[in-house]
């Protein structure tokens, strides 16, 4: 019997204010209990307004996890949601299957971040962050590629988040294609590094 993963929040955000506003941004952290590694998780979240109305809601499927790991999901929207957020419900919709292939996320170099002249947000920074993303062995469709870019201060904690979707790529990524990443990645506090995590979807 496959276990459920265990889903849990570190970090929400949400902003009327700033030229790319409204922006609304959740990080969880979703983790695999079990003893073999989890393909096929599908997280679902749903926003709500203060009056528990529906503004927004999305689901994804996930990277293997792998056993007894976690990896984390950004989830977000801006001007598509029909109302100004107040909570936000995230949970795994689908647990997903065990696999014997292990999850091995592609390689990332040359990240660099920084504070642009511009998009201050109410109550956060954005941070320009940049990064080189290679894919791995196997080809896959563009559709399939899963980014999310994680700032952290100097204890190691998540003060910043963000899902990147690359635009204009070709339907089918091959085996060792470079991919530049660009996004600005809005922060409750100062960060100190950052990383992206880039992996085919299940």
């Amino acid at each position: 019997v496959t276990p459920a993963p265990v889903v849990s929040q570190s970090l929400w955000f949400w902003s009327d204010t700033g030229a790319l506003a409204p922006l609304f941004r959740e990080a969880v952290t979703v983790s695999n209990p079990g003893l073999e590694p989890i393909s096929g998780v599908k997280v679902s979240w749903n926003a709500l307004d203060a009056s528990g109305a529906l503004v927004f809601s999305f689901s994804n499927t996930l990277p293997v996890i792998n056993a007894l790991s976690s990896l984390t999901y950004v989830a977000g929207a801006g001007s598509a949601m029909t109302g100004k957020p107040a909570s936000a419900t995230v949970v795994a919709s689908g647990k997903g299957s065990y696999v014997k292939q292990v999850g091995i996320p592609y390689a990332v170099d040359s990240i660099q971040f920084g504070v642009p002249p511009y998009n201050i947000y109410t109550g956060a920074t954005d941070y320009n962050v940049t990064g080189d993303i290679t894919i791995g062995a196997n080809q896959i469709p563009s559709g399939k590629l899963y980014v999310m870019i994680l700032l952290t201060n100097a204890a190691g904690q998540m003060v910043g988040a963000d899902f990147s979707q690359p635009s204009h790529l070709p339907a089918v990524l091959t085996s060792g294609l470079r991919i530049a990443i660009q996004d600005d990645v809005p922060a409750t506090s100062m960060p100190t590094a950052a990383a992206i995590y880039a992996a085919p979807e299940s």
